[in-house]
């Protein structure tokens, strides 16, 4: 009786363990290669570029346009956080950061403002994923 009972449990562990709970298709993110931060022009808020990987689809027909493979977005705002939030709008897509590759800070941005802060923000980005308010 007791390795019926350890059977069953086992079975219904394995059949309510098993499936894809995160249906986040991979069309859905635009994965980060790229990120300038600098002060705006206004000298009050922060302009951000972010540079995306855009995928190419199909196969390549000969004597086509070649596409470029990436995308620049440009967005800004009072703190680096903010910025980020509005490229959602623009874009359209979730931002994937665990792939960026560079940061680019730039002279401006780094005489004004605790260039710690703006490293400390994209280190926590590229560990979780996803920007945090804090």
């Amino acid at each position: 009786m007791r390795t019926f009972g350890v059977a069953a449990i086992t079975f219904v562990s394995l059949i309510l363990l098993t499936g894809c709970w995160n249906r986040m298709e991979l069309d859905h993110y635009g994965f980060v290669q790229g990120v300038a931060v600098d002060m705006a022009k206004d000298r009050k808020n922060i302009e951000l570029t972010i540079q995306f990987y855009k995928p190419m689809g199909g196969t390549k027909q000969s004597g086509g346009p070649t596409g470029q493979s990436l995308i620049n977005i440009k967005t800004r705002g009072r703190t680096v956080f903010d910025a980020i939030r509005d490229m959602t709008i623009h874009f359209g897509r979730k931002a994937q950061w665990s792939h960026m590759r560079v940061l680019i800070i730039g002279e401006e941005l780094a005489k004004e403002r605790n260039i710690g802060e703006v490293l400390d923000f994209f280190h926590g980005i590229m560990n979780r994923g996803r920007p945090s308010a804090s």
